[in-house]
C-alpha cells in the first residue's frame, strides 16, 4: 500500500443538495449546557463566522485554556470558538482542488462543531438550530482536507496540539472502517493518541463509521466512546457500522447510539443548499458522534471530577434500548446499538458508574496477547512495562459498562467481577434485577449493594452458566441485562452472551529490512515509533522534539544538513509528538526507513493511512430542553407545594420508587423535626420522614417482628404517597398503557411516610394515634389518610377524629377517605366535621376493549392487556357451562373453549384475573368479563392473561340477547389503548361510600369528590398475571377506591397551603368546597355509577377544582375551639369532649352556648323542616380573601317544593380578611311535606367570584343515620333502602382520654399465643384499589366479591 496515499473524505447523505427541515425547539436552560467546558473538533476546516459560532453571552474560556487561534481560514476567535489550528498544508502540495471541493470545504467541520456546540441560531421559519452544549467552547483543529481525507500524522499533531491547549473533550467524526481483518490497536496511532487523551482525563468521543456491516466498526478501543447513530424514530440506519469489534471481542462496540439521520446543523455560509443558507441535514455516524461530545461537555461540566470511563459508564448504563434494527425489522442487538439509544437526561444523575483508570487497560492490552513493545507503544507516555510482571485482565473483566462472555462446551458457566462507584446520593441501597434468556441462568452476588457516601465502591460477581439440557445454536448470541435499581436510579449493564469463542485479530510489526542509506527516493510520509529515550538522551536534548530531529538526521542527510543550519527549519520533521505517542511523523523514502530500523532506538515505521469522515433529533430529542408549559395551571401560580410538608399514613412504603426521586426538591423547612427509619439509606429532600408504628399491632398479629422499618411490597402506601406528592417520571405507564410523565398533586411537596398498616392485617387504632401524634409533632402541614372504619363510632373514640382534631388545632389539614361501602346510604366514613372526607370518581381516560358482535353491534369495554399487532377477527362465542362465571375448571376443556371467546359472569370464586388464567390454560382465544349490576358503568380493568374485555352489566345484557338469537354467535375483540376526553366522566364510583353521616347528620358528608378510579401512581410491583412490557410498567398500576381520591385532595391541599401560608384547615376546606364543580364534561349533573345524577349525599359539594379554589373570593372560617360547642350540641359528655380537643383546656358544656349542626359554620347548609312551624333559620360568617373592595350578591336555587330567603342578600367589603355575617331561612312551600329531602345552593356572586353553598334540605330526620328513599328537585331518583340481611357491628366505645389512647401498652397473655380482641378493638381497614372493599377484620368476605 502507498504510504503516502491521499483518498476523498466519504460523505455519505445527499442532504448537502437536499436539506431536511429538521427543527429545533427554542433551547432552555435545565442545565449548564456544558458551560466552561472546551471541546476539540478534529475536521475538515470551518466557517468560523457562521452565526452557530456567535459568543454572544458566552462566558471567557477557563483558565486552564492555552490554546491559540491560528488557522488561514479564521480571521479571529472569540468565547464560543476559542481556538482554531490547522494541520493539513501538506495535503495540498501537488493536489489542486476542483472549483466544487473548494465550495464543500469546511462543510463537515462546521456541521459537526455545530452540532456539538453550536451556538442558538433562529431561523427564518422561526426555527432554531442548537448545538447540544450550546454554552461550551469550541476548539477546531483541521485535519483533513476538502476532498483529501484525513491523515494520520495532522490527526496524532491534531490530538498532541489539543492535549497541551486544554480540551476537555475531544470529538473525532473520522476513522479507518477499511482496515481489513482489524490490525491492532499497536498499529493504530489515532488509538494510541487516544490512550493519552484518557490518561490526561480528556474525554475521547469517535464516529463508529458507515460500513454497516457485521464487524465493521471502527476507532473500537475500549477507552474511546464509540458512537453509532439512530434516526428519530429510534432506528438504527442501515449504514451505521456494527459490532463486534475485530480488534477487542470480549468489549462491546459500539458503545452507544446517537441521533445521526438528517441532522440539521450549520454549513459555510457561501453554500447554498436547496434555496436555504447556513444550513443543511446531513446523516451519519459523523452526526451522531458531535452529538455525544455535547453530551459528554454537559456532563462533564456538571461533575468536572468525573473520569472519561465514569462519563462513559453514565452514557451507557441510562441509555434506552427500545431501537429497531433497520437491516431486520426487528428489535436491534447490541452489535447495532450498543448499549441503546443515548439519554442525556438520566445521564447527568446515573447513581453508580463503572470507573477505569488508564492504568487498568495495561493489563488488558496485556490479556489481548499484544508484546511488551506494542503495550508501551500505546501507553505512550505511561512509563514502560512488562506484561509478564503483572496479574492480566481478561477483556471479560475489564470494568467496563458492559459484559460480553463466551459459553463453550468446554466452559459453560463463566464469572466476570464488575465494581461500581457510587456518585449519586451518599446513603443508597441498589438491588440487582437480571434478565437473563431461557436456557441460560445468570446470579449476582451479592444482590444488594449499600453505601454509605458519596464515591464508596463495590465490587459484585456475574456468574453465567448454560441450563442443562438447554437446547442452543452453538451460533447463537444471546442478550441479556443486569440492572441495579435504587429509590432514584437504575444502573443497566448489557450482558452479551456468545456461544462460540470470539476471535481476536491481532496484526504483526511492520517487518523492516536494513538498506543503503540513500537521501534521494520518493519521499512519503512515515510514523516513526521509537523507544522511550535514555538519561543519556534526556540530558542531551533540551527536548522531546529536538531528540526527535537528531534521531531523522541520523539517517538522513539533507535532515542532518537542514538541522544544522536551522533546527526549527528541518522541513522533513512533520511532528513531533510528546504525549500522545513516543514518536515522529516524518518525510522519509523507503531506503531511509529501512535504515532507521537498523538503528536501536526503532521500534516500528508506519505508512501514512487515511482516515474517513463518517457522516451520515435535537437538543429537546436528548431531554435537555424540557419541556415548555409543562407546569401549567395551578403549579405556574403555586410552586407544586414546594416547603410543604405531607404526612401520608399507610401501610408502608417502597423505597428507591422513582416517585420519590428529590431532584431539584429543596431541603424541607427548619420546622421539620421528623426522622427516617431507614438508617437515612432512602430518605432524602422528598421522602424526608419513614416511621413505623407497631407497637400495639405486634400483639395483635404475627408477623410483625421487632424492629420494623416502614416497608411496604403491598401497593397501598407507595400508590397514596406518590398520588399526594411523586415526583415527576417521565414514561410511567401501565401494562404500556396511560403513556406519560406521572406526578404528584404536589410534585415539590415533601412527604413523610408513617406506617400504621400492614398488608392482609389491618390498621391498630393505638398505632394510629401515636402516628398522628407523631406526625403533628415533627411538623407536617397536612395528612393523608386513606384509611378508616364505616363503624368507627362516636368522635371521641376514632383515633381519626381525635388525631385530626388534634391536627386541624396545629393548623394541619386532613384529608381522609370517605370510605368504599357504597352503594349503600350511610356508610361514609371519617365523618368528623374537621375532616376533609372525600368521595371518589372516574378521571376521563379508559383503556378501551370494544366487543364487536357477530351483528355489527359493538360494545365499548376496558382492559389493561391491550396485545400489539392483534388480529381482529370474528370467531364463535360461547358461554361457561357451569354457573357463568367461569370459575369450575373441570367445564373448561379445550373441545368447549378452545380459539373461542368465552363470556363469563363475575362474582364466582374465581377473580378476572384467575378466570383468564383458567381460560387461556384451557386454549380460549379470548374472554368477556361482564360485571355486576351493581358497578353501573364504572369499570377497573385488570391486566389480564389473555386478550380479554370487561363490559359493564347492561353491556353484558345486550351480548346475551345477541347470544340467544342465534345458532352460532361470533364476535371479536378490538384493542384501542388509552382513550382521553370521556365526555361523561366525572362518575361517581358504586364503592364510595354514601352520606348522610351517622354521627352528625347536620353535617353534609362526604365533603367533596376527587380522581379515585382507575388512577395511576407508583406501586412495588403491579398486580396481575402479565409480566410488564417495560421496566417503568414494572412500578405503576391502577388503583381504585376513595384511598385513590384522598391524596389528590391532600396534594391539591397541599399546593394552596403554599399559595396562602396563613389560611386555617378549615379556610382551605372551604376553598375547596365552594369551588366544586356540579357538573361534568357534557355540562349535565355529576352522575352516580347507575346514570342517575349523584345526589349531594353521594358527590358532595361536587368535583374538585384545583384552580378555582386558589381564589375562592370568600371561605367559611373555623378555628379549633369553634368546634367545642357543636360538640356540646351532639350531647357529648365534658369527659369525650375533653377526650377529642386534648390539650386544650377542659370545658364544661353547661357554661357555654351550645352550637347546633346547623349553625356551625361549615361552607354547606343542612336543615331538617320536621318540626313546626316548619322554618330554619341558619346562621353563617364568611371572610374575605379576594378583591379587598368587592360586593357579592346572593342568589339561591332551590327546587319549588323550598322557599330559600338569604339576609342580607348583599355583602360589601371593605378590605382583605373583612367578616360578614348572614341568615338563611328555610321554609316548605305550602303544606310541609311529610318525608324527602330537596337540594339547592346559594351562591355568592361577584365580578369575579361564584361562592357556592349546598343545601339539602330533609323533611324528616333520618332513621339511624339513612335518609327517606327518595328525592324532591333536580329530577333525582329514590336511593336504594339499606341492606337489611346483614347487620352492621358497631364498636364500643372506650372510655378513654385522648392521651391513655395515643399510648397504650398492651401486655401479651400469660399463657402466650395470639390475643384475644372484642370487638372494640377491631381497627379501621385499608381502603384499597377494589371492586368491592374489604370487609371489618372479624366480617366475612361475602362470596361474589373480587379484592385485589
Amino acid at each position: 500500500m502507498d504510504p503516502s496515499r491521499i483518498t476523498v473524505l466519504f460523505v455519505l447523505s445527499s442532504g448537502l443538495l437536499l436539506a431536511a427541515t429538521a427543527t429545533h425547539e427554542t433551547l432552555s436552560s435545565p442545565s449548564n449546557m456544558g458551560e466552561g467546558v472546551v471541546i476539540g473538533v478534529l475536521d475538515d476546516g470551518i466557517d468560523a463566522g457562521h452565526p452557530s459560532f456567535a459568543d454572544e453571552g458566552m462566558p471567557p474560556p477557563p483558565t486552564t485554556w492555552r490554546g491559540r487561534c491560528k488557522h488561514p481560514g479564521v480571521a479571529s476567535c472569540n468565547n464560543k470558538l476559542v481556538g482554531a489550528r490547522e494541520f493539513t498544508r501538506h495535503l495540498l502540495r501537488g493536489h489542486p482542488s476542483s472549483p466544487a471541493a473548494r465550495a464543500a470545504a469546511g462543510t463537515h467541520g462546521t456541521h459537526a462543531s455545530s452540532v456539538a456546540a453550536g451556538a442558538p441560531v433562529r431561523l427564518a421559519a422561526g426555527e432554531v438550530v442548537s448545538g447540544v452544549a450550546p454554552r461550551a467552547h469550541l476548539a477546531f483543529y483541521q485535519v483533513c482536507g476538502a476532498s483529501r481525507g484525513c491523515s494520520r500524522g495532522p490527526i496524532m499533531h491534531a490530538v498532541e496540539t489539543a492535549l497541551a491547549d486544554g480540551v476537555d473533550v475531544i470529538s473525532m467524526s473520522l476513522g479507518d472502517d477499511d482496515d481489513g481483518e482489524g490490525a491492532g490497536f499497536h498499529v493504530d496511532p489515532v488509538v494510541a493518541a487516544t490512550f493519552s487523551a484518557v490518561m490526561r482525563g480528556v474525554f475521547v468521543c469517535a464516529a463508529a463509521g458507515n460500513k454497516g456491516g457485521a464487524s465493521s466498526v471502527t476507532n473500537d478501543a475500549p477507552w474511546i466512546l464509540t458512537v453509532g447513530a439512530s434516526s428519530s424514530r429510534s432506528t438504527i440506519p442501515a449504514f451505521s457500522s456494527r459490532g463486534p469489534s475485530r480488534n477487542n471481542g470480549g468489549v462491546m462496540k459500539p458503545d452507544i447510539v446517537g441521533p445521526g439521520v438528517d441532522i440539521l446543523g450549520a454549513v459555510p455560509r457561501r453554500s447554498r443548499y436547496h434555496g436555504r443558507p447556513s444550513f443543511a441535514s446531513l446523516s451519519g455516524t459523523s452526526m451522531a458522534a458531535p452529538h455525544l461530545s455535547g453530551v459528554a461537555a454537559v456532563i462533564k461540566s456538571a461533575h468536572p471530577a468525573w473520569s472519561p470511563a465514569a462519563i462513559k459508564s453514565a452514557i451507557m448504563t441510562t441509555a434506552d434500548t427500545s431501537a429497531t434494527d433497520e437491516q431486520t425489522g426487528a428489535p436491534a442487538s447490541h452489535f447495532a446499538m450498543g448499549a441503546g439509544v443515548v439519554d442525556a437526561a438520566k445521564a447527568v444523575d446515573p447513581g453508580l458508574v463503572y470507573d477505569v483508570s488508564p492504568e487498568e487497560y495495561i493489563p488488558y492490552l496485556c490479556g489481548l496477547g499484544y508484546t511488551d513493545d506494542q503495550v508501551n507503544r500505546i501507553i505512550y507516555p505511561a512509563p514502560a512495562v512488562r506484561c509478564a510482571e503483572m496479574e492480566i485482565t481478561e477483556a471479560k473483566d475489564l470494568n467496563t459498562p458492559s459484559i460480553m462472555v463466551e459459553l463453550m462446551a468446554d466452559r459453560p458457566a463463566v464469572t466476570v467481577r464488575r465494581t461500581v462507584t457510587n456518585v449519586g446520593k451518599a446513603r443508597s441501597v441498589y438491588r440487582v434485577d437480571v434478565s437473563a434468556p431461557e436456557g441460560v441462568s445468570v446470579t449476582v452476588v451479592p444482590g444488594e449493594l449499600q453505601f454509605d457516601e458519596v464515591n464508596q465502591k463495590a465490587s459484585f460477581t456475574v456468574t453465567v452458566e448454560r441450563g442443562s439440557g438447554a437446547a442452543l445454536a452453538a451460533s447463537e448470541i444471546l442478550g441479556a441485562h443486569i440492572a441495579w435499581v435504587s429509590e432514584e436510579h437504575v444502573v443497566r449493564t448489557v450482558l452479551h452472551l456468545s456461544l462460540h469463542a470470539a476471535v481476536f485479530l491481532l496484526a504483526s510489526l511492520l517487518a523492516s529490512t536494513a538498506v543503503a542509506h540513500n537521501d534521494h527516493g520518493l519521499h512519503k510520509n512515515y510514523l516513526i515509533i521509537v523507544r522511550t529515550p535514555y538519561e543519556y538522551d534526556r540530558n542531551l536534548f533540551k527536548d522531546v522534539s529536538n531528540w526527535h530531529a537528531s534521531l531523522l538526521a541520523s539517517v538522513c542527510d539533507m535532515a542532518e544538513e537542514e538541522l544544522d543550519k536551522d533546527p526549527s527549519a528541518m522541513a522533513r520533521l512533520i511532528y513531533s509528538y510528546r504525549h500522545v505517542v513516543n514518536g515522529f511523523a516524518a518525510r522519509l523514502t523507503d531506503e531511509e526507513v529501512r535504515a532507521m530500523a537498523t538503528k536501536d532506538w526503532f521500534v516500528k515505521a508506519m505508512p501514512e493511512k487515511t482516515y474517513h469522515l463518517m457522516t451520515t433529533h435535537t437538543p429537546q430529542l436528548l431531554g435537555l430542553t424540557g419541556v415548555k408549559s409543562f407546569h401549567g395551571g395551578l403549579w405556574d401560580k403555586t410552586n407544586m407545594g414546594d416547603g410543604i410538608i405531607i404526612g401520608v399514613l399507610d401501610d408502608g412504603i417502597r423505597p428507591g420508587h422513582p416517585s420519590f426521586d428529590a431532584t431539584g426538591i429543596k431541603p424541607p423547612p427548619a420546622k421539620w423535626k421528623g426522622r427516617c427509619d431507614f438508617n437515612a439509606t432512602v430518605c432524602n429532600n422528598k421522602l424526608i420522614g419513614a416511621r413505623s408504628f407497631y407497637e400495639s399491632a405486634k400483639w395483635k398479629w404475627k408477623g410483625i417482628d421487632d424492629p420494623v422499618l416502614p416497608v411496604s411490597e403491598g401497593s397501598h402506601g407507595t400508590h397514596t404517597s406518590s398520588t399526594a406528592a411523586g415526583a415527576f417520571v417521565p414514561g410511567a405507564n401501565v401494562m404500556g398503557n396511560g403513556l406519560g410523565t406521572a406526578s404528584g398533586m404536589a410534585p415539590r411537596a415533601h412527604i413523610a411516610v408513617y406506617q400504621v398498616c400492614f398488608v392482609d392485617k389491618g390498621c391498630d387504632r393505638d398505632d394510629i394515634l401515636a402516628a398522628l401524634d407523631d406526625a403533628v409533632d415533627d411538623g407536617v402541614d397536612v395528612l393523608s389518610l386513606s384509611l378508616g372504619d364505616d363503624e368507627a363510632g362516636d368522635f371521641a373514640y376514632d383515633p381519626i377524629a381525635v388525631g385530626g382534631y388534634t391536627a386541624i388545632m396545629k393548623g394541619v389539614f386532613v384529608s381522609a377517605a370517605g370510605g368504599n361501602m357504597g352503594p349503600d346510604p350511610a356508610t361514609v366514613a371519617n365523618e368528623a366535621p374537621w375532616l376533609l372526607t372525600v368521595a371518589a370518581a372516574t378521571t376521563d381516560r379508559r383503556f378501551v376493549a370494544s366487543v364487536k358482535l357477530g351483528n355489527g353491534v359493538e360494545l365499548d369495554g376496558e382492559s389493561l392487556f391491550q396485545p400489539k399487532d392483534y388480529l381482529s377477527v370474528q370467531i364463535p362465542l360461547v358461554r361457561d357451562r357451569s354457573d357463568g362465571t367461569c370459575s369450575d375448571e373441570k367445564v373448561l376443556t379445550p373441545e368447549h373453549v378452545g380459539g373461542k371467546i368465552v363470556v363469563c359472569d363475575a362474582g364466582g370464586n374465581f377473580t378476572a384475573l384467575e378466570m383468564g388464567a383458567a381460560l387461556k390454560n384451557a386454549g380460549a382465544a379470548g374472554m368477556v368479563v361482564i360485571l355486576m349490576e351493581e358497578l353501573g358503568s364504572v369499570i377497573q380493568p385488570k391486566a389480564h392473561a389473555l386478550p380479554a374485555s370487561q363490559v359493564t352489566y347492561v353491556s353484558g345484557q345486550k351480548i346475551r340477547a345477541y347470544m340467544n338469537s342465534t345458532a352460532n354467535p361470533t364476535g371479536e375483540l378490538a384493542f384501542k389503548g388509552t382513550v382521553l376526553g370521556n365526555l361523561d366522566s366525572p362518575v361517581v364510583a358504586a364503592f364510595s361510600s354514601r352520606g348522610p353521616s351517622k354521627q352528625n347528620q347536620g353535617i353534609l358528608k362526604p365533603d367533596i369528590t376527587g380522581p379515585g378510579v382507575n388512577i395511576i401512581a407508583g406501586v412495588p410491583k403491579p398486580a396481575g398475571l402479565m409480566t410488564p412490557p417495560n421496566p417503568m410498567a414494572s412500578m405503576f398500576d391502577i388503583l381504585s377506591g376513595t384511598s385513590m381520591s384522598t391524596p389528590h385532595l391532600a396534594g391539591i391541599a397541599a399546593v394552596l397551603k403554599r399559595a396562602h401560608p396563613t389560611w386555617t384547615p378549615a379556610a382551605i376546606k372551604s376553598a375547596l368546597i365552594t369551588t366544586a364543580d356540579t357538573t361534568d364534561h357534557r355540562g349535565k349533573p355529576i352522575a352516580a355509577h347507575d346514570g342517575r345524577p349523584a345526589n349531594m349525599l353521594t358527590v358532595g359539594a361536587g368535583f374538585v377544582n384545583p384552580m378555582k379554589a386558589l381564589k375562592p373570593g370568600l371561605v367559611y372560617n373555623l378555628t379549633a375551639p369553634d368546634y367545642i360547642p357543636y360538640l356540646c350540641g351532639l350531647r357529648y359528655s365534658d369527659h369525650e369532649i375533653n377526650s377529642i380537643i386534648h390539650p386544650l383546656p377542659p370545658v364544661e358544656c353547661a357554661k357555654m352556648a351550645v352550637v347546633e349542626q346547623k349553625d356551625l359554620n361549615y361552607p354547606s347548609i343542612t336543615a331538617f323542616l320536621d318540626q313546626e312551624p316548619y322554618v330554619v333559620n341558619v346562621t353563617r360568617v364568611v371572610t374575605n380573601v379576594g378583591r379587598a373592595r368587592s360586593v357579592y350578591v346572593a342568589k339561591v336555587e332551590v327546587p319549588s317544593t323550598v322557599s330559600v330567603t338569604v339576609t342580607p342578600d348583599t355583602l360589601r367589603f371593605k378590605k382583605m380578611n373583612q367578616v360578614k355575617g348572614f341568615t338563611v331561612t328555610i321554609r316548605p312551600v305550602g303544606a310541609p311535606m311529610k318525608k324527602g329531602i330537596a337540594e339547592g345552593q346559594l351562591k355568592w356572586v361577584s365580578q369575579e367570584n361564584v361562592v357556592r353553598n349546598p343545601i339539602l334540605v330533609s323533611f324528616k330526620k333520618f332513621q339511624n343515620g339513612v335518609p327517606f328513599p327518595w328525592l324532591i328537585g333536580h329530577g333525582r331518583r329514590p336511593l336504594r333502602p339499606p341492606p337489611s340481611s346483614e347487620p352492621r357491628q358497631s364498636c364500643t366505645p372506650l372510655n378513654l382520654t385522648t392521651r391513655a389512647l395515643q399510648r397504650r401498652v398492651v401486655s401479651p397473655p400469660s399463657g402466650g399465643g395470639e390475643l384475644s380482641w372484642s370487638a372494640a378493638h377491631e381497627l379501621p381497614q385499608l381502603f384499597p384499589g377494589s371492586t368491592r372493599p374489604p370487609r371489618p377484620v372479624n366480617r366475612p368476605n361475602p362470596a361474589g366479591t373480587e379484592t385485589d
